[in-house]
């Protein structure tokens, strides 16, 4: 185990041994636990970190910012996360930031041997995982360590923050890090990805308000003159003359110190018998308008345009917590395709265009010579959302059986495609009509009996269907594939 120092209190890397001189006495207690390092060093940022990171050091080193300074301390928190090499390292800090509290793995104020401990501890953890299949490049990559980081800390659930610098007013601290978001809130497209793709399930939390011009959160509630529109409105007493019968706002009647009618000069001496008080009004100070209710509208406060409330578009904002399925993809380092994608790469697929080409020298041949037989099965998957979020190592194990029967059905001439990502096509070259029934109702029992052996009947169904050429009523591939397709989808299969 290697510990990295980060503090701006050094000025260059340095190695600390048992007879340096720290310049802070909060780290004398490192010298205590020497012995429990290969190696320690101290570095000024994070930048001179990743350049003495190695394939070797990179599987066994934690990370200790020291500092009491919160720009700093945050900026380098942002950097180790955003790495993708030390995404997963334990990090711990002296000084504690509240929105990025989850990003961390504890705060000492002091260096304490516990980190040590709580580092093996992880270390234990994320070693059980297998390598990431992916390439740094890819997003697929990050999503996969966003799994791990959730796993190895024992999280499987992450909340929003309320962040006042988000778009929508929240953000998700260790996503916005390690899946490398722009700006804090985005990342939760993300999340929404790894949704639908059954890797998290998401629950209500909380709400949001937004600009229905572009999206922000940031709105400004205002009261307005519903004639013209104007904020210069103020709500005004009004007075109403007996003897005329004139109502204006009381500023109108004064006269120096005395009330007097603007409209007919008569000075107004007694309340109740010269005039009275009837209600205050609002007066706009642009248009003169007078109205007892002001209208409401918002401000957007990042794009500027006013609007009703009524338009406000009110989203829900989530919590994400890993399913059973997520949890594999984590452990697996790679997202399962679907059913028959997986089986595009266990079998070698050919492409359905170059397929149905195929299909149509066939006929040919065979309507030439029509002792060259062959036949065409079509096998159609359905698969429940339930299989995939809460048994996915049963369909993992399905799918390993699936393929061994299929490799013992077929020959290495037999030419296989798929369809849509939901069909199965096996073109049986040189195969008469019983041969191609035999193997067909052969593949149907063995599927049967492999879905109920993983209790996957209720969750994945198939229909089957085959024909065998040549065939008088078929010409074309496009003819024979689209019946097989449409006898598997609606029921009419064999």
């Amino acid at each position: 185990m290697r510990l990295f120092i980060i503090s701006e209190l050094f000025d260059k890397p340095e190695k600390i041994t048992k007879f340096s001189v720290l310049p802070d006495v909060g780290l004398e207690n490192i010298k205590r636990s020497i012995d429990k390092y290969s190696l320690i060093m101290a570095f000024p940022d994070f930048d001179a970190v990743k350049s003495s990171l190695t394939e070797e050091t990179g599987k066994a080193f934690l990370i200790y910012i020291y500092s009491a300074d919160e720009r700093f301390t945050q900026m380098q928190i942002k950097k180790v996360r955003t790495t993708f090499e030390t995404s997963l390292s334990p990090l711990f800090v002296r000084l504690e930031i509240q929105k990025f509290l989850p990003a961390v793995d504890g705060v000492y104020k002091d260096y304490s041997p516990e980190i040590a401990e709580k580092s093996k501890t992880l270390w234990e953890s994320i070693r059980r995982f297998s390598p990431n299949q992916y390439a740094v490049s890819m997003p697929e990559s990050r999503q996969i360590n966003y799994i791990r980081y959730l796993l190895s800390r024992g999280m499987e659930k992450e909340d929003p923050f309320i962040e006042k610098q988000s778009k929508t007013g929240f953000f998700y601290p260790v996503a916005h890090l390690i899946l490398n978001s722009n700006l804090e809130g985005e990342e939760a497209e993300q999340l929404e990805v790894l949704a639908t793709r059954k890797v998290l399930a998401k629950e209500v939390q909380n709400k949001t308000s937004l600009c229905p011009h572009c999206g922000y959160y940031n709105m400004v509630i205002r009261e307005v003159c519903p004639s013209c529109g104007s904020v210069r409105i103020k709500l005004t007493e009004f007075i109403h003359h007996y003897s005329c019968g004139y109502t204006a706002p009381a500023e109108e009647f004064v006269l120096d110190d005395r009330l007097v009618c603007p409209k007919c000069g008569e000075e107004l001496k007694h309340i109740g018998v010269d005039y009275d008080k009837p209600a205050e009004n609002y007066v706009c100070e642009d248009c003169r308008s007078v109205f007892s209710e002001p209208d409401v509208n918002l401000l957007c406060l990042n794009c500027r345009e006013n609007f009703p409330p009524e338009d406000i578009l009110s989203e829900p904002v989530y919590s994400y917590s890993l399913t059973p399925f997520g949890k594999m993809v984590g452990y697996e380092g790679k997202f399962p395709i679907s059913l028959l994608e997986e089986l595009s790469v266990k079998l070698g697929i050919t492409d359905y265009n170059v397929f149905s080409f195929l299909v149509d020298k066939f006929i040919k041949i065979s309507t030439r010579y029509p002792e060259r037989k062959f036949c065409i099965l079509g096998i159609h998957f359905s698969m429940s959302d339930k299989a995939v979020i809460e048994f996915p190592v049963r369909v993992r194990t399905f799918l390993k059986d699936l393929i061994e029967i299929i490799k013992e059905n077929i020959r290495e001439s037999d030419i296989m495609s798929v369809y849509e990502e939901k069909l199965l096509f096996i073109l049986l070259t040189e195969t008469p009509p019983d041969g191609g029934k035999t193997v067909h109702d052969r593949l149907k029992n063995q599927i049967e009996t492999i879905l109920k052996k993983n209790n996957l009947d209720r969750e994945i169904s198939f229909s089957s269907s085959y024909r065998c050429l040549p065939d008088s009523t078929v010409k074309t591939a496009r003819e024979v594939l689209q019946t097989i397709i449409e006898e598997t989808e609606d029921g009419t299969a064999v």
